[in-house]
């Protein structure tokens, strides 16, 4: 299955706007992740960002707009993208393997997601003069809080999992 491009993007023929139509085009740029949907939430994408498709969507995102416009924007994201990257190889090695992996994986789909709306919150801005500031809200708000939880994904924490009875120990009937 090859993925379309987003020039490809059809929807059926239908008459939609052009924000409905990148709307669409987002879906598809997420799946290449391996996200998987239940009731309407992303349940599982691990897998495509421990592969680092992430940056494989990240440029498809940018093919064919002028995002020359958004030098600052597009450094925001490749410097998130770069501590992505360091988090998924800390993730990768850590000794504890799968059960860090399993613990920490939200944190790792979590920043790619992030990465991937912001750029296609550049490319709505290059068509949309007006959605402008939905970027720099998303940039502003959305940004720290993948950045925080990166630095989780390395911290190298696992008492969660570890000493999970000491952290939350049972409510015995006497308490």
């Amino acid at each position: 299955i090859v993925s379309p491009t987003w020039a490809e993007v059809d929807v059926l023929g239908a008459e939609v706007t052009p924000v409905a139509k990148d709307g669409t085009a987002a879906r598809i740029e997420s799946d290449k992740l391996n996200v998987y949907y239940e009731n309407g939430k992303i349940v599982a994408a691990i897998a495509g960002v421990m592969a680092g498709l992430y940056k494989d969507v990240l440029e498809d995102i940018y093919e064919g707009i002028d995002t020359s416009a958004f030098a600052a924007e597009k450094d925001a994201i490749a410097k998130l993208v770069a501590e992505l990257d360091s988090a998924v190889e800390y993730v990768k090695g850590h000794p504890d393997g799968k059960m860090y992996h399993d613990l920490h994986a939200r944190q790792l789909v979590d920043g790619a997601i992030t990465a991937i709306n912001a750029a296609l919150f550049i490319r709505l801005a290059a068509k949309f003069e007006e959605k402008k500031p939905v970027l720099a809200y998303w940039l502003a708000t959305k940004f720290p809080t993948a950045y925080a939880e990166l630095a989780k994904a390395k911290s190298g924490y696992t008492a969660s999992v570890t000493d999970f009875e000491a952290i939350a120990p049972a409510v015995t009937l006497a308490d």
